[in-house]
């Protein structure tokens, strides 16, 4: 699979367990960028293990059934009796017993370490002239890397594979103590207590709010083997994991390779779809505060779609308007005025959901409430488009730059195909991001930022059903007397006036099952019209039960006979169960009589005191309630 106009020229595979394998070809040096992605994170952590992920990572570099052992027929009967120990230990409260279950351990692990030979997966990988052995662990992934020579290709495969296949739990209590101390160690930093707390308050039911990737200490202190297993068991399969490789390479060679070592890991054809919960709006501000060392600071987030979604692009660019270190609204008016110590703004984007995240530090004297308004005040600004235009294509241009740098590193290049796989979008969208960031314009931009933060607004779902709705002018908004103001053409900018709209009254917006659309409900009339407060629109019946809307491609349906007769109604989505749903605004029904005689109102007009215009009824006006 290729993608035009791709600057990486990628060679994306699917082999035929599932396993997706991502090459670019870059010959600057004699070497290769490895990274084997599992599509599994913190967020996969049962409630009862938390940590499991982050704790089986280091595990994979014990070794296998074939390394990492001096005898594996001897060394696994010890092994097994540490597992079942274990399961006793965490279902143990007395603290005596524990001790003394404990123990036991102990000594189990003491004979079996004289069969394991320590950090062989290490040398191996130093053998073949591997650097930057590591892995790494968050909320969506789990990653696993390596820096090999060009002409190791077939070894790194022949290893990584075995690796995968064959993992043995081995050195469990005493890699524990590992990641016990790198627990303890993160509970004494303050940046990441408040990150923790940014968390909880903006999903409190996902796991990226409930959990965290460390775990919690007592879900350390009364660890699973068996848990461990089946985790290994469930989500290490080729049908969740991506190998994406970038440097000097030949892809059908390294393809071949690659199919003949990885194509025997079976798949797990019942790899469970996460169904986590989905957060409700955010209805009013949620304060916490965090106690630490450091000096005070103020952090404010909101919530957003996940990384796969377009409002992530747009994201981007409204957090770099804000902030971009050198000439964002924050860098400009509080940072080089020196009216805080410090400030910064940046997007933090997850699979599932995405959050824009500003911070600052209050000068000698200021309180933490000042400098919380000083940041509110560059939304406030933001929302009302005092900026410069120009800055949006100097920051378009800084995106350009930023993916050219990251294109000349191999690492760059590979974790663009990490990011790809994790957050599940297709590859030739992520070669196009940077041209639809590029058609944003001003308008759109200060549409957007205002939709977040305010209550009951937002949502991936909504706001893709509401652009599709809007985007070719099914609505038409009245501002003010005397006519129309056709909605912008640009799609984020049109969900603004919509919005807009609503706040000034002049949209009426309900809560539907599946799609944006306007219900219109009468009574025996073959003309009819439905307004709220210079919201016109004219409807003509073309079948029993059907309507139609001129010169609009909305979804339109009239009822006769219905429950409330003689009432027009305007309902627009969004699905229950999407991440930040739109929420009722307005619920006060308008009541419309049948008309009779004339077609009705063959253009849009503007009621000039809220009421029909003379044109559409037999004579006189029809009044709303």
């Amino acid at each position: 699979e290729t993608v035009p106009n791709d600057p990486l020229k990628a060679r994306i595979y699917t082999l035929d367990n599932g396993l997706k394998v991502y090459m670019t070809v870059n010959k600057e040096t004699p070497r290769i960028q490895t990274y084997i992605a599992v599509r599994v994170g913190g967020k996969n952590d049962p409630a009862e293990t938390t940590g499991l992920a982050h704790y089986f990572e280091h595990l994979m570099f014990k070794g296998t059934t074939n390394f990492g052992t001096q005898n594996y027929e001897i060394e696994k009967p010890l092994l097994d009796q540490i597992e079942a120990q274990f399961e006793i230990y965490r279902k143990t409260t007395d603290s005596l017993e524990r001790k003394a279950i404990y123990a036991k351990i102990d000594s189990i692990s003491y004979e079996a370490s004289k069969y394991a030979i320590p950090n062989e997966y290490d040398k191996l990988m130093a053998a073949i002239g591997a650097n930057g052995t590591n892995a790494y662990t968050s909320f969506d992934v789990t990653c696993y890397t390596e820096d090999i020579p060009s002409n190791q290709i077939d070894n790194w495969a022949k290893i990584q594979a075995e690796r995968f296949e064959n993992c043995v739990i081995r050195g469990f209590h005493t890699e524990l103590e590992t990641v016990y101390e790198e627990k303890n160690m993160s509970l004494t930093r303050d940046p990441r207590k408040v990150y923790e707390a940014v968390l909880s308050s903006l999903f409190p039911h996902h796991p990226y709010g409930t959990q965290t990737v460390l775990g919690t200490q007592e879900n350390l202190k009364n660890p699973s083997i068996t848990n461990i297993k089946n985790y290994y068991k469930q989500w290490y399969v080729p049908n969740n994991m991506a190998i994406c490789m970038s440097g000097d390479l030949d892809p059908d060679e390294t393809i071949a390779l690659i199919d003949k070592y990885f194509g025997g890991l079976k798949p797990n054809p019942e790899l469970p779809k996460l169904n986590l919960p989905k957060e409700d709006p955010i209805t009013a501000p949620v304060v916490k505060e965090v106690l630490g060392p450091d000096a005070e600071s103020v952090a404010l987030a909101w919530r957003f779609p996940g990384l796969a979604s377009k409002d992530f692009e747009v994201l981007q660019v409204v957090s770099q308007v804000l902030y971009n270190g050198k000439a964002g609204l924050i860098d400009l008016d509080l940072n080089q005025q020196q009216k805080v110590l410090n400030s910064y703004g940046y997007p933090m984007g997850l699979a599932d959901y995405s959050a824009l995240l500003l911070g600052g530090l209050p000068k000698q004297g200021q309180t933490l409430e000042e400098v919380k308004d000083l940041l509110l005040s560059e939304i406030k600004k933001l929302r009302a488009g005092e900026f410069d235009e120009k800055m949006l294509e100097a920051n378009i241009n800084n995106f350009k730059l930023g993916e050219l740098q990251n294109m000349e590193s191999n690492e760059g290049r590979a974790d663009m195909f990490v990011n790809s796989f994790i957050n599940g979008t297709d590859w030739k969208n992520e070669v196009t991001a940077i041209d639809r960031m590029a058609r944003l314009t001003k308008e759109g931009i200060v549409a957007f930022a205002n939709m977040f933060g305010r209550p009951g607004i937002g949502g991936r779902k909504a706001l893709h059903q509401l652009r599709d709705a809007v985007a070719d002018h099914v609505l038409e908004l009245l501002h003010r007397k005397g006519g129309p103001a056709v909605l912008s053409a640009d799609p984020v900018a049109c969900i603004g006036q919509v919005v807009d709209g609503v706040q000034k009254g002049t949209v009426q917006i309900k809560k539907d099952r599946f799609y944006h659309k306007i219900r219109l409900l009468s009574k025996n009339s073959k003309h009819f019209c439905a307004s709220r407060h210079g919201m016109l629109r004219t409807v003509s019946r073309t079948k029993p039960g059907k309507a139609t809307v001129r010169s609009a491609t909305a979804r339109v349906t009239a009822s006769p006979g219905a429950r409330w007769p003689n009432t027009a109604r305007c309902w627009a989505f969004p699905s229950p169960g999407s991440a930040n749903r739109y929420s009722e605004v307005l619920t006060r029904r308008l009541r419309v009589r049948p008309f009779t005689g004339r077609p009705c109102c063959r253009k849009y007009a503007f009621p000039p005191d809220g009421q029909l215009p003379d044109s559409c009824g037999a004579g006189g006006r029809d009044k709303f309630e």
